[in-house]
């Protein structure tokens, strides 16, 4: 998640670091599951920037 918040954090909006504040207050386990596919993303967890931060390779 580093190499996401260095190249994206300073182009964010407000909103978009607002969502971004939501994903770094998920569980690791849970991010790690999206990350590497074992576990669906729950639609009510989704925001605009996790799809985003999911795809990123540094």
């Amino acid at each position: 998640m580093g190499g996401f918040a260095k190249a994206r954090l300073p182009t964010m909006t407000e909103s978009e670091l607002s969502a971004f504040e939501d994903i770094i207050e998920l569980p690791d386990q849970e991010l790690l599951s999206w990350v590497t596919g074992e576990a669906p993303v729950p639609a009510t967890l989704s925001n605009v920037l996790l799809p985003e931060l999911l795809k990123f390779r540094p």
